[in-house]
């Protein structure tokens, strides 16, 4: 079942070079005499020999850019990155704007205004994703070239895998044809020979074999890791385009936001003194109303105070009465002492 596969996956041309090779061997062995058995053993030993060192070439070429992208310190910087990009995305979420510590109890004329705030924070932002997202952009480049280096070492290694086949379809063929003239009467004698050469070409026919699996093992590692870039790039792309166009849209709703939330605390400011002063003119109204209402219901004076004034008033009259009557009186007798002394100095002046 094995010799079929392999055939399947020999060219023609190349199967008829190599029956020919085998006839050949095939040949020497019928006609290597005691001196030379050395030299055939030798040369068996050997057999594939050149294409297994190929192809172990082209299995070390494989490490280098399968170890650079495995390797945390030749990642292209993709994984720090994306944590230095979700960091600066996680600075725009408005949550990291709240006022924290101290903050929080200075007086709100002394905190910056939150939209400024925000824009000045998108504004420092803005630049450093601007910055990572070019650093991931080079990064996804450079996994785009590792995929590519890697093709061009898998055509290589699927080349040394068919030069391996090549010497793995002749070896088993070899082993058979030597097996078939193992009884022939020509081969008697030989053995020794015949089993020491099956030995040589199994065991180099099994070690080509390990060879050729290890080798599709490999291939088929990194075409899983191909393929996990691919997705990884598809990620990057994803990760960069989200985060370009939403940041800023997000950033501009935040804002927009913002100031829908200014403009409702004005309405209600404005509704809150609309209501004060209608309130206010309410109460003012009532109590004037009040006082209106006492003016008509009392008196513009009291009768306290009027019976006061009446009784001062009176006694004030009084007392202008009695004064005049003394006055009168007090003046009379004035008078009268007055006109004495007159009549006594006018009779004097007379007399002289």
């Amino acid at each position: 079942m094995d010799e079929v596969v392999l055939e399947s996956v020999i060219k023609p041309e190349d199967m008829a070079k190599l029956n020919e090779e085998a006839n050949n061997v095939v040949k020497r062995i019928n006609d290597t005499d005691s001196s030379q058995v050395d030299s055939l053993l030798e040369q068996l030993s050997n057999f594939g020999g050149n294409e297994q060192r190929l192809a172990g070439e082209s299995l070390n070429s494989l490490r280098r850019p399968v170890k650079d992208m495995m390797d945390s310190d030749n990642n292209h910087g993709i994984p720090d990155n994306l944590l230095k990009l979700r960091q600066a995305v996680n600075e725009l979420n408005p949550n990291s704007l709240e006022a924290k510590g101290l903050a929080k109890i200075m007086p709100k004329f002394m905190r910056k205004k939150s939209t400024d705030k925000y824009v000045a924070k998108y504004q420092s932002v803005e630049k450093n994703i601007d910055e990572i997202v070019q650093s991931l952009l080079r990064g996804r480049d450079m996994l785009q070239e590792d995929n590519a280096e890697l093709e061009v070492i898998k055509k290589d290694v699927h080349e040394k895998i068919y030069l391996l086949e090549k010497q793995i379809f002749m070896g088993k063929n070899l082993f058979q044809m030597i097996e078939d003239k193992r009884n022939d009467p020509e081969w008697q004698g030989k053995t020794q020979l015949v089993n020491e050469s099956q030995e040589k070409i199994i065991v180099r026919t099994k070690n080509m074999s390990s060879m050729v699996n290890v080798l599709q093992q490999s291939l088929a590692s990194v075409d899983i890791i191909k393929k996990n870039n691919d997705k990884l790039k598809e990620a990057i792309r994803n990760a960069i385009d989200t985060t370009k166009n939403l940041a800023p849209v997000t950033s501009a709703i935040h804002l927009a936001l913002q100031n829908q939330e200014k403009i409702i605390t004005a309405i209600n400011d404005v509704n809150e003194a609309t209501e004060n002063m209608i309130m206010a003119n309410a109460q003012m109204l009532k109590d004037n109303t009040e006082k209106t209402t006492k003016l008509l219901e009392n008196p513009s004076v009291s009768i306290e105070k009027l019976q006061k004034a009446y009784q001062d008033i009176y006694s004030a009259i009084e007392t202008q009465e009695a004064s005049s009557r003394r006055i009168i009186s007090s003046s009379r007798e004035f008078v009268a002492k007055l006109d004495d002394m007159n009549r006594e100095m006018r009779t004097k002046l007379l007399n002289q």
